[in-house]
């Protein structure tokens, strides 16, 4: 597995996999033998123009229109230090509102605290980073989608019992503290290729500024080869990774902060 990587950036490799391969030994919890294997979502931060990245690797719209996307949290980001992401995405399907809880073990969820189509855990890879991440989606109706983000609605009252089970009984997160504030909008764009598994999310902030990121879904097991394969596939096609490859989630809060 080690000369996969041949194609990734220099000291990249060497530490995916070792921490890849530190986790898959146990480093952490051990899979229960009747447990599903783990899932990861690879994510590689892109540094090019979005015509240039379109052009290059022949994509096109996934969907008509961008998504809206929301954020909530207090002017110190108070749940973004203690890992906790509340996102309201909408635009061509229903608005959804989602609970995601950063350095979950996702070898060792409890069945009582994931919901079939309403929760899952997965690891996300940033460069030689994997973190296990809990996700709790609850759909909401357009008027309280409207009023959430106008500060009409509190956030607390537009979560799911599931989501409060999980902020009370595993993060000890609630209640929620005070000084919650609506963040947004930021607006993401979702283009894919044909015969392609990955998709490639242009952010785009109220300041003008985009963010690019390739995404893929591969089983825990795969992402050493298969992140190997897509850092060669956008060398072979010349487009630039970004230096930092660690997730951009909080310099996105920080922009929308400002926002008055």
């Amino acid at each position: 597995m080690m000369n996969a990587f041949r194609d990734a950036p220099a000291g990249v490799s060497t530490h995916i996999a070792a921490v890849a391969l530190a986790v898959l030994a146990g480093c952490g919890a051990v899979p229960k033998p009747d447990a599903p294997a783990p899932r990861a979502e690879i994510q590689i931060n892109l540094c090019a123009s979005p015509t240039a990245i379109i052009q290059e690797l022949a994509l096109h719209p996934d969907g008509e229109v961008p998504t809206e996307a929301w954020y909530f949290d207090t002017p110190s980001l108070e749940f973004a230090r203690r890992g906790l992401v509340f996102r309201l995405r909408q635009g061509d399907r229903s608005p959804e509102l989602t609970l995601k809880v950063a350095n979950q073990d996702c070898m060792d969820i409890k069945p009582r605290t994931m919901v079939k189509d309403a929760g899952k855990c997965e690891y996300d890879n940033h460069g030689a980073v994997f973190s296990g991440a809990v996700s709790l989606s609850n759909a909401l109706d357009a008027e309280s989608a409207r009023a959430l983000t106008a500060g009409r609605l509190p956030l607390e009252n537009a979560l799911s019992p599931l989501q409060v089970a999980y902020l009370r009984d595993v993060v000890a997160a609630w209640p929620l503290v005070s000084g919650i504030r609506p963040l947004g909008p930021a607006y993401i764009r979702q283009y894919r290729a044909k015969k392609a598994d990955f998709d490639v999310n242009v952010w785009t902030l109220p300041t003008g500024e985009t963010d690019i990121e390739l995404s893929e879904k591969t089983s825990f097991k795969k992402v050493l080869d298969r992140r190997a394969e897509l850092l060669a596939m956008l060398s072979r096609s010349g487009i630039a990774l970004c230096p930092d490859q660690a997730g951009q989630g909080v310099k996105r809060l920080k922009i929308l902060l400002e926002r008055p």
